[in-house]
């Protein structure tokens, strides 16, 4: 690549031919297609300026400029993003969304490498004119980038012509492709003359794997040492599966991850050295995932936890014990293509015969069971958060994983063991409901952590249902047609219904005048609805609404005005009392009224989604298939926003203005600071926040667990973009108790009083 590219100086490069300049970052994605976008925008006519290597000083800029904690990689990003942004015309920071696949749906990149434009574009205070930024889709092909690329560089002013950025693009593949091959080729002649001599496979994020920062120069290390050491992409990993045992695995690294685990096992010569970050989000389960497989030989391996902290000596007195244990490893087991290709055990016991048990996520987990009871289900809400359940998820999860995760997985267990306390066979007789995601939040990646956990003690036949956002929960495959319509309905009215008495008690309950009549207004309403439910919902759920709602209103209540608080976040934590202590509570206690951002309001983006989605999907290509997913979506819209009018309308005057923003709504309060090509939480908690602020709201809380990569990404621009608009506080728990917590919360309250006195409350 010798003149293809500069690396910035201390000065603004200029062009010595009058070119405009490119500059890219050298991190994240850059270790990865670095090769790619270097040639492309050579090829497409801009003289391109490259980061010098990561530097202490890089290093430094990037952990100053952080308006949050994330990864070390982030952190870098930062460093190398500042270092540039004052040496070039524009600044290339695409969205990285999905990486070339063949397999199945594990294409994501991680939220953070996703996101990093925006918490860059934030945090350094770039101009959106001198940011080029297209969404990347590399699994969706030639074409979709084209499009992508032309509506960018038509957004900047720059000159755009298709037939030159197809011929750039083919070429640029193919050298990365040539690249590609040529590395696998020097890793099979390594293989092939190793004999029998053990080597080891650096596994991890070419970020985190080839960034000599990143790394603290780990391949000199080796080379002093005279250790073998592979980099995993130089491994032919093509036709490894991984969908089969993994089948909700969608982050593209963790895919190949695992793929290179399950080489490994096919190898006795061969051991791992997993490179990884402190706050990594993905590794925190795909380790959980690779410690399965290598388990699964007996295969010892190295994990190695790197930050901006970390110190080469440490790494080599690790490194050589290491060295010491693979040597005299003796119990290696070798796996069979049909070993390593295990297929996940599946029951086949229909739900009837088993009690479902559901995660106390809101209060509205009651009314969601009944829907399961109408259909026969014996459905009942897991006890959450007892002394026994946080024991257990504490102690079979690393503590890096996401807090919900942790109690979920306590909760479950804490079922087991009671009903084997009262004498029951729990394979016959228990299953779990657990609701996942597509990615490339790690939510998706419960179950499968759980599916592992239940059948490691022996419970191989306990299944856990589990809906997908992928298609707005539908659940497919667990109903029949008839059956799956009918409770996609019912528990869309528990939802609305749930939520709309939540609303109630929170809009009422700051100002009654007899403490606990509100508290009692919303059990019995509560009650009510899971009854009217349990029925079939429909009329009966309107009549109970009616009677809820009057209920509220002949609550006697003083004529204050307290400040009013939207709350934002991760969904889990932020409904679920016992993760977030009691947050509202502590708020109502601090003399404040609150909202909070409701469960419908997830279901109605992932419904949205799925129209923007489709609806592209039919761009691209007119066929039946697409056109009826298409109507399938705008149909579960239309019938989603029916449905919540005639639940809400019997509240309308108690709530007034108290009801959740449309996705329409949130998403063009992010138009000019997000991308809903980054799917997800993030963009409805910084949308969110930011509509609560414009309709008068005096504060705004993010509630999160610790490390969740979605609400850290909502944080990073909000701490920026929520300034003079109104106070904003992230609220992180993580099952500790705190007193600067509690402290950070005043002080909260205390501006937020500020800001009622200074300009009133619009809402």
């Amino acid at each position: 690549m010798k003149g293809l590219y500069r690396v910035a100086g201390e000065e603004p490069v200029k062009s010595d031919s009058g070119k405009k300049t490119i500059g890219i970052p050298r991190a994240l994605g850059f270790h990865q297609l670095g090769l790619f976008w270097i040639h492309l925008m050579t090829r497409l006519g801009y003289e391109v300026v490259i980061s010098p290597e990561t530097s202490s000083e890089i290093v430094d800029r990037g952990i100053s400029a952080m308006t949050c904690e994330a990864c070390f990689p982030v952190k870098i990003s930062h460093g190398h993003a500042a270092t540039l942004k004052d040496k070039c015309d524009y600044l290339f920071m695409p969205m990285l969304i999905e990486m070339e696949s063949n397999q199945g749906n594990n294409s994501f990149y991680c939220p953070y490498v996703e996101a990093n434009t925006y918490m860059l574009m934030a945090a350094l205070g770039l101009d959106a004119r001198k940011v080029i930024k297209p969404a990347v889709y590399f699994k969706k092909g030639k074409v979709d980038l084209r499009h992508n690329f032309a509506a960018e560089f038509k957004r900047l002013g720059l000159p755009f012509a298709a037939n030159e950025f197809d011929r750039a693009y083919d070429e640029s593949m193919a050298v990365l492709n040539q690249f590609d091959r040529d590395i696998k080729r020097v890793g099979a002649e390594i293989l092939k003359n190793l004999g029998d001599r053990r080597a080891i496979i650096v596994i991890g994020r070419p970020y985190s794997a080839y960034d000599s920062r990143t790394n603290l120069n780990l391949f000199a290390t080796f080379s002093r040492l005279g250790i073998h050491a592979i980099p995993q992409e130089f491994i032919d990993l093509d036709g490894i599966d991984v969908e089969s045992e993994y089948p909700n695995m969608y982050w593209g690294f963790g895919n190949r991850i695992l793929q290179a685990a399950k080489f490994i096992n096919r190898d006795q010569r061969l051991f791992g050295l997993y490179l990884t970050s402190f706050s990594c989000g993905p590794d925190s389960f795909v380790l959980h995932f690779f410690n399965h497989e290598m388990n699964r030989t007996h295969r010892p391996y190295l994990e190695l936890e790197l930050d901006e902290h970390s110190a080469g000596a440490g790494v080599e007195t690790r490194l050589l014990a290491f060295i010491d244990a693979i040597k005299n490893q003796t119990q290696i087991t070798i796996l069979s293509d049909k070993e390593i290709n295990f297929m996940p055990r599946k029951s086949t016991a229909p739900l009837t015969e088993r009690t479902l048990y559901l995660p106390k996520m809101a209060e509205g987990a009651r009314c969601l069971a009944a829907a399961f009871r109408h259909l026969g289900c014996k459905a009942e809400v897991m006890p959450t958060y007892t002394n026994a359940g946080i024991e257990f998820g504490k102690k079979h999860t690393s503590g890096k994983e996401c807090f919900p995760c942790i109690v979920t997985t306590g909760d479950m267990f804490d079922v087991i063991d009671r009903h084997i306390g009262q004498g029951a066979n729990v394979n016959d007789s228990l299953a779990f409901f657990m609701p996942e995601t597509e990615g490339p939040c790690r939510f998706g990646q419960y179950t499968r952590l759980h599916r592992i956990l239940l059948d490691k003690y022996k419970y191989v036949n306990v299944p856990i249902l589990s809906p997908s956002s992928e298609d707005s929960y539908r659940f497919s495959g667990y109903f029949n047609n008839d059956q799956a319509i009918e409770f996609r309905k019912l528990a869309w009215q528990a939802i609305v219904y749930s939520d709309l008495i939540e609303k109630a008690l929170w809009r009422i309950r700051p100002y009654e005048k007899i403490k606990g009549k509100t508290d009692q207004a919303f059990e019995a309403a509560m009650q009510a609805g899971i009854n009217a439910i349990e029925a079939g919902g429909g009329l009966q759920l309107i009549r109970a609404a009616k009677r809820a709602a009057r209920s509220f209103a002949a609550i006697e209540r003083t004529n204050e005005q307290k400040p009013l608080i939207g709350i934002v976040g991760e969904i889990f934590v932020r409904t679920h009392k016992e993760s977030n202590q009691q947050l509202i509570r502590a708020l109502e206690d601090l003399g404040c009224e609150t909202y909070t951002s409701s469960v419908a309001e997830w279901v109605e983006y992932t419904t949205h989604t799925g129209i923007e989605d489709s609806t592209e999907a039919l761009r691209r290509q007119k066929s039946l298939g697409n056109i009826g997913e298409a109507a399938k979506f705008w149909l579960t819209a239309k019938y989603q926003r029916l449905v919540a009018s005639f639940i809400a309308q019997p509240f309308n005057s108690l709530l007034k203005n108290r009801f959740d923003h449309k996705t329409e709504h949130i998403l063009e309060e992010t138009a000019d600071i997000f991308s809903n090509h980054i799917n997800g939480e993030a963009i409805l908690s910084i949308g969110g926040a930011l509509a609560f602020a414009k309709d008068g709201y005096n504060g705004v809380v993010n509630s999160m667990p610790f490390t969740c990569m979605p609400s850290t990404i909502a944080s990073s621009i909000l701490k920026v973009h929520m300034r003079n608009k109104a106070p904003f506080v992230d609220m992180i728990y993580d099952g500790s108790i705190m007193p600067n917590r509690d402290t950070n919360l005043a002080t909260f309250t205390f501006q937020a009083r500020q800001n009622l006195e200074k300009n009133g409350r619009r809402s």
